[in-house]
């Protein structure tokens, strides 16, 4: 299932599919680990 996301002011910025988020152009630049966000790199971001 796809999911959107937006950026503060409602513009879309990527989608994510529950396991990996992707940029408007499909490209991968992301990772869900339950809660957790890790960039591509494996660098931990935040959570969701």
């Amino acid at each position: 299932m796809r999911n959107d996301i937006y950026a503060p002011l409602s513009a879309p910025v990527g989608f994510h599919d529950d396991k990996v988020i992707y940029d408007l152009f499909g490209r991968a630049v992301g990772e869900l680990h339950g809660l957790r966000v890790y960039c591509m790199a494996g660098h931990y971001v935040g959570e969701r």
